[in-house]
């Protein structure tokens, strides 16, 4: 009986070790950030597709409208990729006509009506995808923090200064950054819808 108590003990003892694991190496790659700027970017997108969650296809053609793309990559399961939504939305509403949001969440297919009700529950409005191919999908393979902002001229060469994390202040930080990779994109800063 001492034996099977022991037994039953060390068993614990051994998943919840395993389950404390498992959650710290989820959560590493999730965080916020003082500066929100990344080293490098991690590719070009020349050719992708992605399917949004109103059930359209973007591809490198959606990127030829406009000079900058801003590609946000989150997860559901990444609480600062989730509060930083609001603001993101009020970014989004101000953007220059020449630049497009999309955020990209990184979960499987079967996650799908969880990411909606994740995007609703957050209050943003925006285009959302999800299951990357081609270029986006190689990128992806890359992200080691999210969330991660990334931003493509209209040819889709990356531009600019990759974010990683969510900063403090969202919409001066992307606000920044969108108008640097701009200025590299098409040599001008875009105007603003304040």
């Amino acid at each position: 009986m001492k034996d099977r108590t022991a037994s039953r003990r060390i068993l614990q003892a051994v998943f919840l070790t395993l389950l404390i694991l498992a959650a710290a190496a989820m959560l590493a790659g999730c965080g916020s950030s003082d500066t929100g700027e990344a080293e490098e970017n991690p590719g070009n997108l020349k050719s992708f597709s992605v399917k949004t969650l109103d059930g359209k296809t973007l591809t490198e053609k959606d990127l030829e409208k406009y000079d900058l793309t801003v590609i946000n990559f989150w997860s559901t399961g990444c609480q600062p990729c989730t509060e930083e939504m609001p603001e993101l939305d009020k970014l989004r509403i101000r953007l220059p006509g020449n630049v497009q949001l999309l955020l990209v969440s990184l979960e499987p297919e079967e996650m799908t009506s969880y990411v909606k009700d994740t995007v609703k529950d957050a209050g943003y409005r925006g285009t959302v995808a999800m299951l990357p191919e081609g270029d986006m999908a190689a990128i992806t393979s890359e992200i080691q923090y999210i969330p991660y902002t990334l931003f493509f001229d209209s040819s889709g060469q990356a531009v600019g200064s990759p974010l990683t994390g969510s900063p403090k202040d969202v919409i001066s930080t992307y606000r920044d950054a969108i108008d640097n990779a701009l200025k590299e994109a098409s040599g001008e800063a875009g105007q603003w819808n304040d």
